[in-house]
């Protein structure tokens, strides 16, 4: 009975509500204000810096390619520096959002097991399941129902 109660929950969840209201599927992004990320970005270094970066990108995922597409450029280089794995991981979630939001889901995909890549080398279950949500709204969206469901399980599983 309680495997038919979540299958119950997760078609509520995956293919009831974006019918309803399309910006749902944006609900689980860390959004920050971005003119107080530009206010704080000039004096940062290192970690501080890689982090408002990857808000920077995370942010602006939706409503600005470029401006994406350079924080989180600029993140992954300082990733690299740092050899924060984390920040890297970030980065490219962050491009497989902006990727999602254009509806190039192969692009899409490609950045987000990259993330995955590297949160599962770095045992890192919370964000590994995060981004296995991501990859079951792609599938979902680019139609492909079953494996919405494979990818949805595994998330389960992790979390």
């Amino acid at each position: 009975m309680d495997k038919l109660k979540l299958k119950i929950c997760v078609i509520l969840l995956i293919f009831i509500s974006p019918y309803y209201s399309f910006p749902q599927v944006f609900n689980d992004i860390e959004w920050y204000d971005v003119d107080s990320l530009l206010l704080i970005l000039p004096p940062q270094q290192d970690e501080e810096r890689l982090h408002t970066l990857n808000a920077l990108a995370a942010s602006l995922s939706f409503e600005d390619r470029a401006k994406c597409t350079q924080y989180a450029t600029e993140a992954m280089a300082l990733a690299g520096d740092l050899d924060n794995e984390r920040g890297l991981a970030a980065a490219k979630r962050s491009l497989g959002l902006m990727e999602f939001y254009a509806g190039n889901y192969p692009g899409a995909l490609n950045y987000f097991q990259k993330a995955m890549d590297i949160y599962e080398q770095t045992d890192n279950y919370y964000l590994m399941a995060q981004t296995l949500e991501d990859i079951a709204k792609v599938h979902y969206f680019a139609n492909n129902i079953e494996k919405t469901f494979e990818v949805m399980f595994m998330a389960r599983d992790i979390y």
